[in-house]
């Protein structure tokens, strides 16, 4: 990489090497604000290099440069503040799992496990039961009116 970076400058192009990319959500966008402030950072150093230092454009534009980089150290800072915090709670969570994984099971729940199960295996059944039941109805109903439209038409 670095011999293409020097056959490059040789042909006189100036390279930027700037973060010009940002992870949103599941996708990698432009940042858009990276990309105008690195414009403007081009231009007003062409207008020092000119010295046109005093002139209305450079000062605006050097005035408003100032202001986004102040953003974008608080939007660093406040991105890497979040990091921090969700590293944080993934420790906690981790630490919790930790504790969980060697925690002796509640004598209730070895009392009472047989017991437990039994009751989710009969409500499981009895809503199955109940299921089986509707389906009968619905099938006895057809047969009735089944039934009853082969007497009407004899």
């Amino acid at each position: 990489m670095g011999q293409d970076i020097e056959a490059v400058t040789k042909k006189g192009v100036k390279i930027i090497q700037k973060h010009l990319a940002k992870i949103d959500g599941d996708y990698i966008r432009h940042n858009s604000d990276s990309i105008a402030t690195t414009v403007m950072e081009l231009i007003g150093n062409d207008l020092k290099y000119r010295d046109k230092q005093a002139t209305p454009q450079y000062m605006y534009l050097n005035s408003v440069l100032e202001d986004e980089k102040k953003l974008e150290k608080k939007r660093v800072k406040s991105l890497n503040k979040n990091k921090k915090e969700i590293e944080k709670n993934k420790e906690k969570a981790r630490s919790i799992q930790q504790k969980n994984k060697h925690r002796k099971p509640s004598k209730f729940n070895t009392k009472y496990r047989d017991r437990i199960e039994s009751i989710q295996t009969s409500s499981d059944k009895k809503n199955e039961n109940l299921k089986l039941y509707k389906e009968m109805e619905k099938l006895d109903q057809k047969n009735s009116e089944n039934s009853q439209n082969k007497e009407d038409n004899d």
